[in-house]
């Protein structure tokens, strides 16, 4: 049970972050806009080719390797913007005053 008791405090904290820091909040805005994007990149150019026509055979090489790379795509995006706010929570949680730009730095500088 100490793993879930650790899990649930980090939630309320976080959400106590989240409720005295209203500009973080745009941390996850962005990141559906970007979620969005990269969907709009994969998804409205398969429909351009003709992938995602349904038809009696089995979907093409082509279509699994993109389905990949848009998974690729999606997780990095999700994964990115998470780790940015957690960073400013972070900054929040050790008595410092965040913005969008400090979880943003921290979560560019983690990436490589």
């Amino acid at each position: 049970m100490g793993k879930f008791a650790r899990s649930w405090a980090l939630a309320k904290a976080s959400l106590a972050v989240l409720r005295s820091d209203k500009e973080l909040l745009v941390l996850p805005l962005v990141a559906a806009l970007a979620a969005l994007l990269v969907a709009a990149t994969f998804i409205l150019p398969m429909f351009g080719l003709g992938l995602l026509e349904r038809s009696g055979e089995h979907p093409s090489a082509l279509l699994y390797l993109l389905g990949f790379a848009f998974y690729l795509a999606q997780y990095f995006v999700m994964t990115f913007f998470s780790a940015a706010l957690v960073g400013a929570a972070m900054i929040r949680l050790d008595g410092g005053d965040p913005t969008v730009m400090d979880g943003l730095r921290i979560a560019a500088g983690k990436w490589l």
